[in-house]
């Protein structure tokens, strides 16, 4: 029998983040044989500004991109806000789709208010700033190279990234309106967290095994929000452990 071809995998970035963000992850499943996928999400700066930032628009966006790319039943990898974006878009558009679904650092529950306050002001503070203090909390290890080595790449994903102001703080918005619960996607599904992620509680996401029939929960250890810069080998191996067992 012939081998198997492997899936597309289609990353989806987060809130304030970029294709960059992923890259680490992206380049290892390319290692493996996995053709992968970074589109920018609005509002990035490289994009059309959304005519309106809610769950349609997005799943319209993902729809568009997979149709004007002819990327055929893809694996979505979903980081963050990118998590629920991809939670929406696996109910709303199975059929274009594989029937596995990866959500990394997943929303699992509405963030804290406080955060959804801070994830509003940072898009009209210093970008610096704003960069720092973010990475500075959900960074995990205690390792300053890497930390350091984060803060570029942040810097890299922020950086004049975002269409406009108005565009940001919709995003923002948006983020901070939903999670990952609020949808019913049909496919298996991993959902890739850190052990001390500071966003959501490793509480809330063991609670999603009972809202999902059909998933998997793992959580890297030592690691936060940012285990996608913080173990890009550990999440790589994850996500192909889950693809091809």
């Amino acid at each position: 029998m012939g081998q198997k071809t492997k899936p597309p995998l289609v990353f989806v970035h987060g809130f304030r983040g970029a294709p960059v963000g992923l890259q680490a992850i992206a380049n290892q499943l390319n290692n493996y044989g996995y053709q992968t996928y970074l589109p920018a999400i609005p509002p990035f700066a490289d994009t059309q500004p959304l005519n309106k930032y809610d769950i349609k628009h997005y799943v319209d966006f993902l729809r568009n991109y997979l149709t004007e790319n002819q990327i055929a039943q893809p694996i979505l990898i979903g980081h963050s806000m990118g998590s629920i974006i991809c939670a929406a878009a696996g109910e709303h558009c199975a059929d274009l789709l594989d029937e596995r679904l990866i959500l990394l650092s997943p929303i699992s529950a509405r963030t804290n208010p406080a955060l959804g306050a801070f994830s509003s002001l940072s898009a009209i503070l210093p970008r610096n700033t704003v960069d720092y203090v973010t990475t500075r909390f959900l960074f995990v290890p205690k390792n300053r190279q890497l930390f350091k080595q984060t803060m570029v790449t942040t810097h890299l994903c922020s950086a004049d990234s975002h269409a406009s102001r108005r565009d940001e703080i919709a995003s923002a918005h948006f983020s901070t309106r939903h999670s990952v619960s609020d949808f019913q996607p049909p496919q298996q599904i991993l959902l890739l967290a850190g052990e001390h992620d500071k966003i959501v509680p490793k509480s809330a996401t063991e609670q999603l095994s009972h809202k999902f029939k059909n998933i998997q929960i793992h959580f890297i250890p030592q690691t936060g929000h940012l285990h996608n810069y913080e173990a890009p080998i550990a999440t790589a191996e994850a996500i192909r452990r889950f693809i091809e067992n």
